[in-house]
């Protein structure tokens, strides 16, 4: 584009646009080729250059505000050149607005308030501890409007700027906290720490740190009002304790090698935290468990777990803390009825762990827990939060939850819990598969399961376990084949509940004339339809010299009420159909039964295959 023509362009958006990247590259592109009189004469457009006072109002004046803000952002691509007195008026806008983005690079639709900082990382790393504090102290954030500058800015990149270089900000502590002493700004100093244990496995130093999250959790003085919305600045200690509580639980989960006396001195920052149960979750409307994790009590009880199983992995005495463990659970299981149950969810979302750690008395809890298995006394939250996150490693947990599965499935459920009755089925499975006592029965398994989507749904998992398993144990095999045989032998059972069927499928573990003769009796009972029809379809088409794979293949078309579902799958059919041009018997009279089919159903390019 020719210099006078940019010019010409770039004025008229500067009259009354915001820069975009493209009209900002083009203004740093020409502005090194243009001399002083054709900048003054290109900023002009921006209006007058403002006054300190004018900035300093922008408060006071929508008007005036939008303006300061356009002029700040032309301003800001070319500040490194520019003539006074704009030179100035940048100097009054950054003071007010930050430092801003040189390329125009904004998104104002994502961007929240708290957002901008007045300071970059690179800004604050140059600075260092010290004087970064005294920067911070000294700096008096503006009153909140569009774009300003906020602390809460200024903590996402002192945070960026600590995980850079975590030592130097570490050594600093705690004398840095004393001397900040707000907690909006102490936060993103262990954020920061917290996110280079986390991406980088920082070595911490700890004998720093601990004091620090002790001064903290003890709330050691009042907070100042930085800021009228609490977006914009913390207005208490509750942020800076959350993030105290991940960085130990982070710490914890990676084994660092604490001693004893440093586990009880953050076991003690743990409890006191735990103990702030007034706080509320930081979520609304969510399910148990994630309000739990988002709850500053009940995540300090999460973490205290973390701890406990980082002295089993390093080959600590488990014993003291299983006692302590189980202290705490029960201080907060004698809380008020929500907090109790929020705890219920840490502890059942950790149950095998639970009992890894406290041993034999874990036990004890679970009335506590979970109520009573019966449909009217049973905490359906808390099992719903068992099922679905904890894993049954021990037949000892599928012995003593049954009764409260078999209680929960007898509840009439709202639609949303599908996950947690898949999960529920899943168990009374996984009882059956491992061949447990009073649960190794197909007759009874399938009477309790009743549903025909749950018996759908049991039969998908067992082909799943099935599918994953490429050596297995002929009594695996021989339980399989008495859960369909039952099904199938099962009077008046309606057809979705073998649609799950479909998936065994998969994997080797089912010969082909087994597997073949139990999914053609299978589709007979259904009329054709079953899940996972593709991959039936082609191990039925691998087995095109039986006369059964011809027969199913047959029903498969018949079956679905659609003939797109049809159309999907019938692509494979053109190779079988092409392969056994020259049958004989049985199995031309069958294939073309299949071709006519196929023709029923409008796929009119399998005609070809009844000559």
């Amino acid at each position: 584009m020719p210099l006078e023509e940019s010019i010409s362009l770039l004025a008229e958006q500067m009259s009354g646009e915001e820069p975009s990247p493209e009209t900002m590259g083009l203004l740093r592109a020409i502005w090194p080729t243009v001399g002083p009189g054709a900048r003054l004469d290109l900023l002009s457009h921006l209006g007058d250059p403002p006054s300190r006072e004018q900035v300093e109002r922008w408060r006071e004046d929508d008007e005036l505000h939008r303006r300061l803000l356009r002029q700040w952002r032309w301003l800001v691509g070319v500040s490194e050149d520019l003539p006074e007195p704009w030179r100035t008026a940048h100097q009054h806008l950054s003071s007010a607005f930050g430092r801003g983005d040189p390329e125009a690079r904004r998104y104002r639709t994502s961007v929240r308030w708290g957002s901008v900082s007045p300071l970059s990382a690179e800004e604050i790393s140059e600075l260092g501890p010290g004087r970064f504090a005294d920067w911070a102290i000294a700096w008096e954030p503006p009153a909140r409007g569009w774009e300003a500058p906020t602390p809460a800015g200024l903590t996402g990149e002192l945070s960026k700027a600590v995980q850079s270089s975590p030592e130097v900000w570490n050594s600093a502590l705690p004398g840095i906290a004393e001397h900040l002493r707000h907690p909006t700004y102490i936060r993103g100093i262990l954020e920061g720490l917290r996110e280079a244990l986390k991406a980088e496995g920082a070595a911490l130093a700890w004998d720093h740190l601990v004091p620090t999250v002790e001064l903290v959790v003890s709330e050691p003085w009042p907070v100042a009002r930085l800021a009228a919305d609490d977006f914009d600045a913390d207005p208490d200690w509750a942020e800076c304790n959350r993030v105290v509580t991940r960085l130990i639980q982070e710490a914890a989960d990676r084994d660092t090698p604490f001693d004893d006396a440093t586990l009880d001195r953050l076991w003690s920052v743990l409890l006191a935290t735990m103990r702030k149960r007034k706080r509320a979750t930081g979520v609304s409307g969510a399910n148990l468990l994630t309000a739990a994790i988002n709850k500053m009590s009940t995540t300090a009880l999460q973490a205290m777990f973390s701890i406990a199983l980082s002295v089993s992995r390093r080959g600590g005495d488990l014993a003291p803390w299983g006692k302590r463990l189980a202290g705490a659970v029960t201080e907060e299981l004698a809380a008020d009825d929500a907090e109790a149950q929020l705890a219920s969810a840490i502890v059942a979302s950790l149950y095998p762990q639970f009992v890894h750690v406290c041993g034999e008395r874990a036990k004890d809890f679970i009335p506590r827990l979970f109520g009573s298995p019966d449909p009217s006394g049973l905490k359906a939250g808390v099992l719903e939060t068992l099922l679905r996150w904890a894993r049954p490693i021990a037949n000892d947990m599928l012995l003593l939850f049954r009764p409260y599965i078999l209680a929960y499935l007898a509840l009439e459920r709202p639609d949303g819990d599908e996950e947690e009755r898949r999960e529920a089925v899943r168990w009374l499975m996984i009882g059956y598969i491992r061949r447990l006592e009073n649960q190794d029965d197909p007759r009874a398994l399938l009477d309790v399961l009743r549903r025909p989507s749950r018996i759908s749904e049991g039969a998908e998992f067992f082909g799943s376990v099935l599918g994953e398993t490429s050596d297995p144990d002929p009594k695996l095999i021989e339980a399989a084949f008495r859960f369909w045989d039952e099904a199938l032998a099962t009077p008046g059972l309606e057809a979705e509940a073998f649609q799950g069927f479909g998936w065994w499928v998969e994997g080797s573990a089912i010969d082909d004339e087994t597997w073949l003769d139990r999914v053609h009796t299978t589709l007979q009972v259904t009329r054709g339809r079953i899940d996972s029809e593709d991959e039936v379809v082609q191990r039925l088409i691998r087995l095109s010299d039986h006369a059964d794979a011809w027969r199913s293949l047959s029903l498969l078309v018949k079956g679905p009420s659609d003939r797109w579902t049809v159309s999907y799958w019938a692509r494979n059919l053109h190779d079988l159909f092409k392969k056994t041009r020259d049958s004989t018997g049985d199995i031309r009279t069958l294939r073309a039964e299949l071709a006519e089919r196929l023709l029923e159903r409008e796929l009119l390019d399998f005609r070809q295959y009844l000559r």
